[in-house]
């Protein structure tokens, strides 16, 4: 939860409750999730191109 919360995908706040016990948290998103999901596609794009450049790299192919 928490590498969502420093991406600023979701936000929290603790419920109050009446009786004893640990607080609940309640997680909702902060963007919505078409945003979330193109973020983590365009993360996975780069590192894949990254890794193929190093391939390529090795095998002497010009980029």
């Amino acid at each position: 939860m928490q590498y969502l919360t420093d991406r600023g995908w979701i936000v929290s706040h603790k419920s109050k409750q009446d009786t004893k016990g640990r607080p609940l948290k309640i997680y909702a998103l902060a963007i919505p999730i078409t945003d979330i999901m193109d973020s983590i596609e365009k993360e996975i794009e780069t590192k894949a191109n990254n890794q193929l450049k190093l391939i390529r790299k090795l095998r002497g192919y010009p980029d």
